[in-house]
């Protein structure tokens, strides 16, 4: 069992998930939650975790976000744009419940995070192509201008 790490989530990452169900209260400092069936996480959880949940219940509890390593990785709604940023193409995504913060992710971390996300094609030309990619630039020759003769040395 793993549970979310609060360590590193960075200023604008996600801080609760849910609301989810206490099922009891263990000791003074510890509830146990009902968590969705699917959750791969130790379901008890210090009172410093949790804040009160304000409003009417959801009768099924809310999907968690994907996991990696213990830490919870934010769903994104969608990708803004792209950019090659010192040789390594990053995206810009948006976050689900996030709507004011956007962040920029290494293309290779979003596509093994997120494989089944849609990726537009046109998505990492729209700052233009890279045009040293893959090519060779040669000097062009000087022109001679008309009435000139070259001068031998």
């Amino acid at each position: 069992m793993a549970s979310l790490s609060v360590h590193g989530r960075g200023k604008l990452g996600p801080r609760y998930f849910g609301p989810y169900k206490i099922l009891e209260k263990i000791g003074d400092v510890a509830y146990r939650l009902e968590l969705p069936p699917a959750a791969r996480l130790h379901n008890v959880f210090h009172v410093g975790l949790l804040k009160p949940f304000h409003g009417s219940p959801p009768e099924v509890p809310p999907a968690l976000p994907p996991v990696q390593n213990g830490r919870a990785c934010p769903r994104p709604a969608k990708v803004l744009k792209g950019r090659l940023a010192r040789g390594q193409y990053e995206v810009l995504v948006q976050w689900e419940d996030q709507e004011a913060a956007a962040a920029w992710v290494s293309l290779d971390d979003f596509r093994r995070l997120y494989p089944d996300f849609q990726l537009e094609d046109e998505l990492l030309l729209q700052g233009g192509r890279d045009v040293m990619t893959g090519r060779v630039y040669q000097r062009r020759a000087k022109k001679k201008l008309a009435g000139q003769t070259e001068k031998s040395g």
